[in-house]
């Protein structure tokens, strides 16, 4: 894999952004219920608490109500994204291709130049319409999120203590967890029920990490394009 496409692929990811939720409550909670229970939140971090004191660590915790399954509305928003992102993604995977390939060529520098720079133009072009495409899709999850957020703890430093929900109905909710420190942003999206009087502790590691607004680059497959048709 070349150097310009290694760095075409990152840049994608690098569109992918960790979406900042905004923090306000829409949606209607369950009915209150004298077998409430609680959630408690623990992030257990592997480079250990002192690590993370260097940078300042902040933790915010919302509790979503999950009655209308968030996760499978977020795929349809992802299926819908589909016909505006797919061809751009040709397009883009393409043209970083051949940016790669004149890079290659025999031929006299002024012509390779001209070449470059019409290309990277267009490069650059469908670059800016990927992004607000992606911008409008972290826009309506943003929505969809805050819709069904219920409660939100104020964003604390990370500490061994765990974060608390109480007084929760039976029900289904999804703990939506942002840990930031220095440039880095950590998120978690876990389902929890409450049943009768339960008292369920989630633990958060790097092992469950999940964000509600990352596509993993799969609303469409590097292997199946096509990039004859664009010759």
């Amino acid at each position: 894999m070349s150097k310009v496409w290694r760095t075409a692929s990152l840049a994608i990811v690098s569109l992918l952004v960790v979406c900042q939720m905004p923090l306000s409550s829409t949606f209607a909670a369950p009915e209150p219920s004298k077998h409430t229970g609680e959630v408690l939140i623990t992030v257990q971090y592997e480079g250990g608490a002192e690590f993370l004191a260097r940078y300042q660590p902040r933790l915010t915790v919302s509790l979503l109500d999950d009655r209308d399954d968030l996760l499978t509305q977020i795929e349809r928003l992802r299926e819908a994204s589909k016909g505006e992102l797919e061809p751009l993604m040709r397009q883009y995977m393409y043209l970083a291709e051949s940016l790669t390939q004149i890079a290659l060529q025999q031929a006299p520098p002024q012509q390779k130049v001209q070449k470059q720079a019409q290309i990277a133009d267009r490069f650059h072009r469908i670059e800016q319409k990927l992004s607000h495409v992606l911008t409008q899709y972290r826009t309506r999850i943003a929505s969809l999120l805050r819709k069904h957020t219920l409660r939100t703890l104020p964003a604390k430093p990370l500490s061994a203590a765990p974060r608390r929900f109480k007084a929760i109905p039976p029900g289904r909710y999804r703990i939506y967890t942002v840990l930031r420190f220095a440039t880095t942003t950590l998120t978690w999206f876990e389902p929890v029920q409450i049943q009768g009087g339960d008292r369920p502790n989630i633990l958060l590691t790097r092992e469950n990490m999940r964000n509600p607004d990352w596509t993993e680059l799969n609303w469409w497959s590097f292997m199946n394009l096509d990039f004859s048709k664009h010759h």
